[in-house]
């Protein structure tokens, strides 16, 4: 990126992940917009960050061509219909998507039941990693798969 400042849309999420980023990068040129869909209120004014950040409930509290990056944490998988929600959806689409904490399968898409330390059972909705090359393809994204492994080999 060569601008100033990143706009990031945070779809599903909450001001949990953000807290920590001022000790794990420089934040001095990012603006945040978290949609949580249930959210009553802009709960980030109550907070403190260094960089700017909003919790937005309804999309319509959001501009087209407004965010550099579009992250789907780990809430995406709780989306029964994702690639007909959010791919029909130009607000939540920028030109760079993030994937992060999301299942993925290599053998087709399945639903799980999750429990949670919630004391509350989920529907989880593992979708096909070729669904998500195709889906996205079709709209003109590259798909960019960056593998973070460490593997240590003992040698005899």
């Amino acid at each position: 990126w060569d601008k100033n400042n990143i706009s990031i849309l945070d779809c599903g999420s909450n001001t949990s992940p953000w807290c920590n980023m001022l000790n794990k990068f420089d934040t001095s040129k990012i603006s945040v917009t978290i949609y949580d869909p249930f959210a009553k209120k802009n709960y980030a004014n109550d907070l403190d960050f260094d960089f700017p950040l909003t919790v937005a409930s309804n999309l319509s509290e959001l501009k087209e061509d407004e965010f550099d990056l579009t992250v789907f944490g780990s809430s995406s998988q709780y989306i029964e219909k994702f690639f007909d929600t959010v791919l029909e959806d130009p607000i939540i689409l920028s030109n760079k998507i993030l994937f992060t904490g999301t299942p993925f399968s290599l053998k087709g898409s399945f639903e799980a039941m999750q429990d949670t330390s919630f004391k509350a059972v989920h529907v989880q909705y593992i979708r096909s990693y070729k669904d998500l090359v195709r889906n996205f393809s079709s709209l003109g994204y590259k798909i960019v798969l960056y593998l973070l492994f460490r593997f240590i080999h003992k040698t005899t």
